[in-house]
């Protein structure tokens, strides 16, 4: 494989890097704040630990400059919180090619989608070639300006295409780069089991008191997810399952109905007692990689901002398509609004930015597939 172009300097960018670099892979590192790639490029690269073992990964091309990043590279790697896809789509519009395809790493809740509607927006009418993944390819955390320390490399990652028939084509060329990548049905197979947004944000808004206090000095999943705040990820979980099981009846997408307890377990964060006894907050007591990461120091995080506004916000709007009714969602989308004092509903991903407004839930299936009526 040619050049990879990672863009995205954050916690799921390097740990990519690193991985990759590790594996014998040629990449460039692009972000568009000289200040994250400062040390990065002082350094030469980046300095890994955990999952992978301990090392250093020198990387060959490390700018600001995007069409250096992207010279001589085929796959491009978008890896940065979902709320910047929008930004990346008009950064892009102008220099992608026939031969580039683009990975969501991850694509969250219709990722893909906006993200192909952006371009669209943008000027950009030539084909478009993009797939994603449920969540990040590593469980990680930067370290240090220059560290990223790797808890897990996602095992069973779903990846999709946006549009559908470019999947068969695209899958094998992503996972010659990333192994665990197995085949979803569609971009809301993988978008739908959005677990980022099933446990963030409760973990994170009825913990308001406790993070402004402590500026997060407590242990997020072990200590912040009580028995009460996981009957509230449960319920979210449920409303979520609602939805799938409504568009598989209305628009025939044959997406599998699983739990947030299953999909956590299959990935490689909790245990098989958790499945067994279908228990949420033994689940989340049980994940092995989270114990020790620590709750954000503020509310204005991604835990809430991307969690919420992209991650919530658009599974309501398929919850609205399919006629299903979400009141524990609706309800944690305006606690986040009323803590945050951000109209989430407003700035967040709906029909319209997804491309979708104008689409039946009959003819959905069609869209995901074709990209288009």
């Amino acid at each position: 494989m040619s050049r990879i172009a990672i863009l995205g300097a954050g916690n799921g960018g390097c740990a990519a890097a690193a991985d990759l670099v590790r594996r014998g892979f040629e990449i460039s590192l692009f972000t568009r704040s000289a200040e994250t790639l400062k040390p990065i490029r002082d350094r030469g690269g980046v300095e890994y630990s955990g999952a992978i073992g301990e090392g250093f990964a020198p990387i060959k091309t490390i700018t600001n400059n995007i069409q250096e990043a992207l010279e001589g590279a085929e796959f491009i790697v978008i890896s940065t919180p979902t709320n910047a896809h929008g930004w990346y789509a008009r950064l892009l519009s102008p220099l992608l090619r026939s031969q580039h395809f683009i990975l969501l790493n991850p694509g969250h809740t219709g990722g893909g989608l906006h993200f192909v509607n952006s371009l669209r927006l943008a000027g950009f009418n030539d084909e478009v070639r993009t797939c994603e993944t449920i969540t990040l390819t590593h469980g990680s955390r930067m370290s240090g300006p220059d560290k990223v320390s790797i808890m897990i490399v996602m095992t069973n990652l779903k990846l999709s295409a946006f549009p559908g028939r470019y999947l068969q084509e695209l899958l094998p060329k992503v996972k010659e780069a990333f192994p665990n990548v197995v085949p979803a049905t569609n971009v809301l197979d993988t978008g739908l089991l959005n677990l980022n947004a099933m446990e963030h944000p409760p973990g994170t808004l009825l913990n308001a008191g406790w993070i402004e206090f402590s500026k997060g000095d407590f242990r997020f999943y072990s200590q912040g997810i009580s028995p009460s705040v996981a009957r509230i990820i449960q319920d979210l979980d449920n409303e979520r399952l609602a939805v799938v099981r409504a568009l598989n009846r209305l628009a025939g997408l044959q997406m599998k109905e699983q739990t947030f307890i299953e999909y956590f377990h299959q990935a490689g964060f909790t245990s098989e007692r958790a499945v067994k006894a279908n228990d949420m907050f033994l689940a989340l007591q049980d994940s092995e990689p989270n114990q020790f990461v620590k709750a954000p120091s503020t509310l204005d995080h991604r835990y809430v901002n991307e969690d919420v506004g992209f991650g919530l916000v658009p599974i309501y709007s398929f919850g609205q398509m399919a006629n299903v009714r979400m009141p524990v969602t609706h309800l944690m989308i305006d606690l986040a609004c009323r803590l945050r004092a951000v109209d989430y509903w407003k700035e967040g991903l709906d029909l319209e930015k997804m491309g979708l407004a104008a689409v039946p839930v009959q003819s959905l299936r069609q869209f995901l597939d074709l990209g288009h009526l």
